[in-house]
């Protein structure tokens, strides 16, 4: 049996092969930024205060976003593009440092709103707080509205259906604080639009800010960033999110929603007196039955509220007569104004977690949002904004690639089409990027760049 060993070749380290780029599809990221008005949303709305920098807020986003999009999930991955001279000529810029990107992310921190976020939390008796964003963080999220904005333009939705939450990113710098889990970092929160497939709202907090601080104010937040021209709005999110004031405001204004409740004693007891004929079989897993029945439980404030519907879920483990002790059924619910069968409500409930929860982990654990550059909160929550900003990209780019690639998770993108070995030369005055004619993908490549520009 022939034995497999060394390979017959050897590396060379050769300084004339600046022509020769590995991410030969990269730069259709870039062009989807400008053809999309990403570089000048941020041109207009980021201003950074360090005039002697010789990289503006846009070519700052432009090499954040395209390094964790390459493949990289922290500043110093920047270098790996800065160093590529053939995709510098492609681009037809420089790619900053990753020094000069984390000063100008050190710019989006405010220790004056820390400091006043403090304040007000120690005088309503509250340790945990979430600061007001700075001048320059708050512009990168009027440009990631407008980003919104150019998407629904190009492939207009009538319909908007929200997905609200929050996620746990654990983190070892010394600034994390501690959340309910028991470890430390941080927990920011995204909201997902479904029919669009992008992210439309990001905020970043500390580990110790529960997921139900502020939800009311959050949730107006959420639908105001949401662009022109949608005539149906929805709202789905977990118990975090059940609130007076949150339910109040959602019914008034005529969105649909539903909304995991929280299962106080009352409730349970509301629960436990249904007679078994009220109970309806809704699906069966492996260890356990569910079930769902209308129930007649209302707390005080929401018996005001017209058209509210209290939904429960039995959910009864099976085979109870194997366990040492008798396990009862576990008790769910869902608050919601929307009309049909309780069984599709509550389906219509589960799907979020298959989206928001999807989002949360493409920007956390494949688009750098869970390796955050340094201690300052502000700082911090440019990044994740930018990661945020990064995905949003990455979902036009599926839309205009090959069909097969529509569902396509970013290392899958990445393989086949922004990771494609180019040769950079200049014929007849033009700057050309040569790809291998027996790639497939080289050839769609070409095509999705014609799609960027065709209208």
């Amino acid at each position: 049996m022939r034995q497999q060993g060394r390979l017959p070749f050897e590396y060379e380290v050769d300084d004339e092969a600046d022509n020769v780029t590995s991410f030969g599809g990269l730069p259709l990221v870039a062009e989807v930024m400008a053809k999309f008005g990403l570089d000048e949303s941020i041109r207009r709305h980021v201003r950074l205060g360090r005039a002697r920098r010789k990289f503006e807020a846009d070519d700052i986003a432009r090499a954040a976003i395209l390094t964790v999009i390459a493949g990289g999930d922290c500043l110093d991955d920047i270098a790996r593009l800065r160093d590529d001279a053939a995709l510098c000529r492609l681009l037809a810029r420089d790619i900053p440092s990753p020094e000069t990107v984390r000063q100008a992310l050190y710019e989006f921190h405010s220790d004056a709103l820390i400091e006043e976020g403090i304040r007000l939390a120690a005088d309503a008796g509250e340790i945990a707080y979430v600061p007001g964003e700075s001048v320059p963080l708050k512009g990168l999220g009027q440009a990631l509205r407008e980003l919104n904005a150019s998407v629904q333009r190009r492939w207009p939705k009538q319909e908007a259906t929200v997905d609200i939450d929050a996620t746990l990113q654990e983190s070892t710098k010394k600034e994390a604080k501690r959340h309910y889990a028991g470890g430390r970092g941080y927990q920011p929160m995204l909201a997902y639009w479904t029919e669009q497939q992008v992210v439309i709202f990001d905020e970043f907090r500390d580990g110790n800010v529960a997921a139900a601080m502020d939800t009311d104010e959050l949730v107006e937040r959420v639908f105001a960033a949401l662009p022109e021209g949608i005539s149906v709005r929805r709202c789905r999110a977990d118990s975090a999110l059940y609130a007076e004031k949150t339910i109040r405001w959602l019914n008034d204004q005529a969105i649909e929603f539903a909304i995991g409740v929280r299962t106080h004693p009352p409730f349970v007891r509301a629960c436990e007196t249904l007679p078994e004929s009220a109970w309806t079989f809704c699906e069966q897993h492996a260890r356990a039955e569910l079930h769902v029945a209308e129930l007649d439980y209302r707390p005080p404030w929401a018996r005001r509220l017209a058209g509210l519907r209290y939904i429960a879920v039995r959910k009864t483990p099976r085979q109870q007569e194997f366990f040492e002790e008798s396990q009862g059924p576990v008790y769910l619910g869902v608050v919601t104004n929307r009309r049909g069968n309780a069984s599709d409500v509550v389906h219509w409930y589960w799907d979020k977690a298959g989206t928001i929860e999807h989002a949360h982990d493409v920007v956390k654990n494949e688009l750098g949002g869970g390796v955050l550059p340094c201690g300052r909160f502000g700082a911090n929550a440019a990044w994740l904004r930018l990661c945020v900003l990064a995905f949003n990209v990455l979902r036009i780019v599926r839309e205009l690639g090959p069909t097969d690639l529509r569902d396509a998770r970013p290392k899958r993108l990445r393989f086949n089409l922004f990771s494609l070995p180019a040769t950079v030369a200049s014929h007849a005055r033009s700057l050309v990027a040569r790809l291998g004619q027996k790639l497939e993908r080289a050839r769609q490549v070409v095509t999705i760049r014609e799609m960027i520009w065709a209208t």
